[in-house]
């Protein structure tokens, strides 16, 4: 943008040297014409009367022609002033362009940066998006199989339950009258804790094998059935 200013500057500049240039001849030829009136005021000299007359006449046209020339050079000086303040202008005009265009260079250059800043953000962001999914989905999974767990606990605890409330309704059944609240309450043992401690072992050797045949009768009543291979394609 400042080359296409400056050149028709320069255009302007060349228009001027060629005025100038047309000035200086312009003297010359005053300077010429002044040279053939003192040469003819020369050769009037010798003649009567009309001698002073005429050198009066190129003393003039001399004076005149000095008068125009100092007017040409003041002229040439003002052209020439002229020029240098235009050309100044330009000058001022193209650094301005520079600037100008430097400074929407750096502020390109800021947004591109700024770009890049965001889009690593951005990446950023989706992998920990991604690390966030990864983690939900394993705490997902690790919550669904103590879910599962603490449904087996359950499952299992009331089968004991049952077992149970079975166990004592076959001492009841044996034993009219007895007092299932009292068995409820747990072991009768001695205070001395060795003693008792035995007294435990003894009777879950001598309990052991009614209890597993009771276990096997309760079995099928108790514990529910495997699943069928169908059975995890229903809905629940």
């Amino acid at each position: 943008m400042a080359q296409e200013q400056v050149t028709p500057l320069a255009a302007w500049v060349k228009e001027l040297e060629e005025e100038l240039t047309r000035v200086a001849g312009d003297r010359d030829a005053f300077w010429s014409r002044a040279e053939e009136a003192t040469t003819s005021s020369k050769a009037l000299t010798g003649q009567l009367g009309a001698e002073q007359g005429a050198h009066l006449l190129a003393k003039g046209a001399l004076a005149e022609a000095l008068k125009c020339e100092a007017e040409l050079e003041k002229e040439a000086s003002r052209a020439v002033e002229a020029s240098r303040v235009e050309v100044e202008g330009w000058k001022e005009k193209a650094e301005a362009s520079r600037v100008e265009t430097q400074h929407w260079k750096e502020k390109a250059e800021a947004s591109r940066v700024e770009a890049q800043r965001w889009e690593e953000k951005t990446e950023e962001l989706e992998k920990e998006v991604t690390r966030v999914a990864e983690a939900s989905i394993a705490v997902q999974v690790v919550l669904e199989a103590e879910i599962g767990e603490h449904d087996a606990l359950k499952s299992a605890a009331r089968t004991v339950c049952e077992a149970l409330e079975r166990a004592l309704a076959v001492i009841s059944s044996h034993y009219a009258g007895i007092d299932l609240k009292a068995i409820s309450d747990g072991y009768v043992l001695l205070d001395d804790d060795k003693e008792a401690d035995k007294e435990v072992a003894k009777l879950m050797e001598s309990a052991e094998g009614p209890g597993t045949a009771l276990a096997k009768l309760f079995e099928e009543e108790v514990v529910p059935p495997p699943p069928s291979a169908d059975a995890g394609d229903l809905e629940p």
